[in-house]
């Protein structure tokens, strides 16, 4: 039996990442979350990043940011632990 708790798994990733967030973005992580149900917000993280139309955004945080913070989206998304 799968005991996976999505709510608790959210609620988990923004403890431990928001002051790794703030950090490395220089805003807070509550600007992109949606409450533990829904978590991260791709859609408006890479409105705010404004990301160029021909770049992913995992690509422009990368060039922006660096390979660490391309990493610390892949785990807020719940892409990588």
């Amino acid at each position: 039996m799968n005991s996976r708790n999505p709510i608790l798994e959210n609620a988990k990733r923004y403890h431990d990442y928001e002051n790794e967030f703030v950090r490395t973005f220089g805003v807070t992580l509550s600007k992109f979350w949606q409450g533990n149900i829904f978590g991260f917000d791709i859609i408006a993280f890479d409105a705010w990043m404004a990301t160029p139309r021909n770049k992913s955004c995992a690509e422009h945080v990368e060039k922006q940011y660096g390979k660490q913070a391309r990493i610390l989206i892949r785990k807020l998304i719940g892409a990588i632990k």
